[in-house]
């Protein structure tokens, strides 16, 4: 997979300028952000260009600059020196190919590891040590419930006086709204989706184990240079459904079944989408075409819903109401959602969420009705981009059960 960061510098230059000015508004001295990881915690990514890798890496955004603190060793750079001599106010690779400009002002080596206890206090030690060195009295929380609690313990306990408030909504109702260069990488994380999923069928075969679908369908999308990637397959003759916490990889693939497959990716500068289709081993129940015909009026409907102003917890109670009306149970789980930096990022159609839509969001709309008692029921999934005249679907993977005409070449 691809590790490229290649967000151009006026890009990057927006973002941080942008939310300078929110900072300034809300008399924060500095934001910190904790990141894990290229799929849940993307803050440190949207603000420096530097995906995250095994370890979770930290940053202290200003606007003087950005204070970086990793795993790697104290008093030493956390990454190797740039390749070149830096030229002031350009992007430069270090060894390595990370990115780095010039208003990355610290690069913090510690070796803190997550998950050993004794070691936990290294990295806010060294956190704390750059709050006290650029005087930070008043320090916005990105992504809080992401932030371990020894931070904040050893903040407390370290720094009286130091203030802290959550301001998680200042960056992301920045990160929600997507630039015109984050759309152009938005459209490319589609299309990469829209060639894997019309890839599936040529790598799915009867006798086959779903595990080795997915193994073909990762490698192709290696050799697409997509950063990040997941697969999840399920399989029913009536009722194909995927589950996180089943393992359904050696279940082998037999003439009457269907396949649900979802894939999530992210093109190579890290922007995420998702796609999930039905396709069919054979010719499928007419049951199984009735609702995936019923599910794809639904989206069409909760997507309908989605124009800017709209309140999310409104649109998820509509939303429920329809679901019952349709014989099925009300919404339990996330049925759309924004995506891009994140796989799961703002706007979330939930009742917790009163924060009305705005347009620019790219999102994705995936209703999951299921009706075990019929035995019959699929999840499906689409891109959109939320427009001053609502949401405009941008996947082009046709909106119907796929056939998979070469399942009969059984493995033997």
């Amino acid at each position: 997979m691809s590790n490229r960061t290649i967000s151009d510098e006026k890009e990057m230059r927006q973002r941080w300028d942008a939310l300078i000015a929110d900072m300034e508004q809300e008399n924060l001295d500095c934001l910190f952000m904790y990141s894990t990881d290229r799929i849940f915690s993307a803050y440190v990514r949207y603000v420096t260009d530097c995906p995250t890798g095994l370890q979770p890496l930290m940053a202290l955004f200003s606007k003087d600059g950005i204070s970086l603190v990793g795993h790697g060793v104290k008093g030493l750079p956390l990454y190797p020196p740039p390749v070149k001599d830096q030229v002031k106010g350009q992007f430069q690779y270090l060894s390595g190919g990370m990115r780095y400009h010039d208003f990355i002002r610290d690069l913090i080596g510690v070796t803190g590891c997550a998950s050993v206890t004794c070691l936990s206090d290294l990295w806010p030690e060294a956190v704390a040590e750059l709050i006290q060195k650029y005087g930070y009295k008043r320090i916005g929380l990105v992504g809080p419930s992401m932030i371990p609690v020894s931070f904040i313990n050893y903040f407390n306990a370290h720094l009286p006086g130091l203030e802290l408030v959550d301001a998680t909504t200042l960056v992301e109702k920045r990160k929600t709204v997507k630039s015109p260069y984050e759309l152009k990488q938005c459209e490319d994380c589609v299309w990469l989706m829209d060639e894997l999923m019309a890839a599936a069928p040529s790598v799915m075969k009867v006798g086959q184990p779903l595990r080795e679908v997915g193994r073909k369908l990762r490698a192709l999308a290696d050799g697409m240079d997509c950063m990040d990637l997941n697969i999840m397959l399920g399989k029913h003759p009536t009722m194909p459904m995927f589950s996180e916490w089943g393992q359904t990889d050696e279940q082998i693939l037999k003439p009457e079944d269907s396949v649900v497959l979802m894939i999530e990716v992210s093109n190579e500068v890290g922007l995420w989408g998702e796609c999930a289709r039905v396709y069919s081993m054979g010719e499928p129940p007419k049951q199984l075409v009735e609702t995936v015909d019923l599910v794809f009026g639904m989206q069409d409907y909760l997507a309908g819903l989605c124009v800017p102003g709209a309140i999310p917890s409104e649109i998820f109670e509509k939303w429920s109401v329809r679901l019952v009306e349709k014989g099925f149970p009300p919404e339990g789980r996330i049925s759309c959602h924004g995506q891009g930096f994140d796989v799961i990022e703002a706007p979330l159609i939930r009742p917790e969420n009163h924060t009305p839509l705005v347009e620019g969001s790219f999102i994705a709309v995936h209703p999951s009705m299921y009706d075990p008692p019929r035995s019959t029921g699929c999840f499906l999934c689409d891109n959109y981009l939320i427009t001053k005249d609502g949401a405009k679907i941008m996947s082009k993977t046709p909106r119907e059960i796929i056939r998979v005409y070469n399942s009969g070449r059984a493995i033997v």
